[in-house]
């Protein structure tokens, strides 16, 4: 029929374990504009960076990753990845970062983005909760960034950390620390546990441009402010008044020891790659005991927005990703047929 929507069977290679492959972020985009299903043969193959066999057959090939791994745009047809458009320049590849994305892949979570606008009582609204706690660090996998930074703080007072990593608190979830990361419900346990908190220590595993995963969102929707480190570039996604950079700091430190370092170019290299300089983690410290101690400098870095301007940036935009998706779906489609007639069935 003529007002049918036209269908695609899709896959997945190469991807993490306990995916819901019937019901994620990819599939529902795609199921805007045709019936899909999940099956062998596929018009349509999703892949990334883990291990696995790539299935027989002639299929369109989508990468996607939630890893700092630049996309290979010779393999992939379409690309996503934490790469930002203006940098990598491919017609074809969508920057797509994690924090707009469950972090089990189920969901595109617009609502994230809007939740995380601040109207004009914010700070006084936080302040009025009279949060306790001083910093939550929340973290799985031990990290020479993430323990440098614990430790420096710790100095001064207690960093209560829930997770495997530097554990000294009971788990969020599951009585095992472990475990509460696998838990389905683990990101919102995880918001709720940190609005006991002033401060939320968010460092990713890596540092890496454009690698911005859900722990800063997470820390920002739970009203904490946030000591982050990872993406040397984050001020392109959001306002760096409204959080501690850490990774600002660290460019600043290495650029200043480059003027005599640059003597030394292999002891410069070695130390660019060790990431985090001490002085760096020791301003990002003084800086926070400063606004942990004077309600007014807490006061002015909370009524900062997350946001540029107020408003989420482009990358929560779910519109901008099923225009995409859509696509992809017609590409295949097109490789799948020679006539016209199914693509302009497709609703616009």
């Amino acid at each position: 029929m003529k007002n049918e929507r036209p269908h695609l069977t899709v896959n997945f290679a190469k991807w993490w374990p306990n995916f819901d492959r019937e019901q994620n972020f990819l599939v529902n985009a795609l199921r805007e504009y045709f019936e899909v299903e999940v099956g062998a043969d596929p018009d349509l193959l999703f892949f990334s960076v883990f291990q696995g066999e790539w299935p027989k057959g002639e299929y369109l090939k989508v990468f996607y990753t939630g890893e700092p791994r630049k996309p290979d745009m010779q393999l992939a047809d379409w690309a996503f990845s934490y790469e930002y458009d203006e940098d990598i320049k491919h017609p074809r590849h969508m920057r797509l970062p994690l924090y707009v994305i469950d972090v089990d892949g189920r969901a595109f979570r617009a609502d994230w983005g809007h939740a995380l606008i601040k109207s004009d009582r914010y700070a006084e609204r936080v302040l009025a909760e009279g949060r306790n706690g001083f910093c939550a660090y929340v973290a799985y996998y031990d990290g020479r960034a993430r323990c440098t930074m614990f430790d420096a703080l710790s100095r001064y007072r207690q960093v209560t950390a829930p997770g495997k990593s530097r554990n000294n608190a009971p788990p969020i979830s599951d009585d095992n620390p472990e475990k509460s990361r696998v838990n389905d419900n683990f990101q919102v346990l995880k918001r709720e546990f940190y609005r006991r908190f002033r401060f939320a220590l968010v460092f990713e595993n890596r540092h890496y441009p454009g690698y911005t995963t859900e722990k800063l969102v997470d820390a920002m929707a739970a009203g904490c402010i946030p000591i982050y480190w990872g993406n040397p570039e984050v001020v392109r996604d959001f306002n760096p008044r409204s959080f501690i950079d850490v990774s600002a700091l660290e460019a600043e430190e290495l650029s200043r020891l480059s003027n005599w370092l640059i003597r030394f170019p292999a002891l410069y290299r070695w130390m660019a790659q060790q990431r985090v300089f001490p002085r760096a983690v020791g301003r990002a410290v003084a800086r926070i005991r400063e606004i942990d101690q004077d309600p007014s400098l807490r006061h002015a870095v909370l009524a900062e927005p997350w946001f540029h301007g107020n408003q989420p940036n482009r990358y929560f935009d779910p519109g901008r990703f099923v225009d995409r998706m859509r696509e992809i779906g017609l590409d295949a489609l097109r490789r799948r047929t020679s006539g016209m007639e199914t693509i302009k069935s497709i609703p616009l």
